[in-house]
């Protein structure tokens, strides 16, 4: 990213697992660019990630929510920890469902209408 990576590839499509870990918390990387004299004038950190497409494990209605508010909603995704069983399906949906909104057009897109359109599937 701070090599110009993004900037060359344009059409790169930069998936986070766990909807980018610390990323929706990108103040941190953002001060790193103004404690490195090297890396000042940068973009920041964090605007680039907001073009990410983030997954949904989050498991918390709550952490989904400052997921939404960080990301483009249209770029965050459903997506499980299969095959290791920390939570199943259902949950990761209801997940989906109590911070979006059962049955919402969000909901609708985050379970599987986002991916289909990011990816040219639907």
């Amino acid at each position: 990213m701070l090599g110009g990576a993004l900037d060359r590839f344009p059409s790169l499509k930069l998936m986070l697992s766990h909807a980018g870990g610390g990323t929706p918390f990108g103040a941190r990387l953002d001060a790193s660019l103004s404690m490195n004299p090297a890396l000042r004038g940068l973009p920041a950190p964090s605007d680039a990630l907001r073009g990410a497409i983030l997954d949904a494990v989050v498991y918390s209605d709550d952490a989904l929510r400052l997921v939404l508010e960080f990301g483009d909603s249209s770029r965050i995704v459903f997506g499980t920890d299969h095959p290791f069983l920390i939570a199943g399906v259902d949950h990761l949906l209801a997940t989906i469902d109590s911070a979006a909104g059962a049955g919402s057009e969000l909901a609708v897109a985050i379970r599987g209408a986002n991916a289909a359109a990011l990816f040219g599937l639907g």
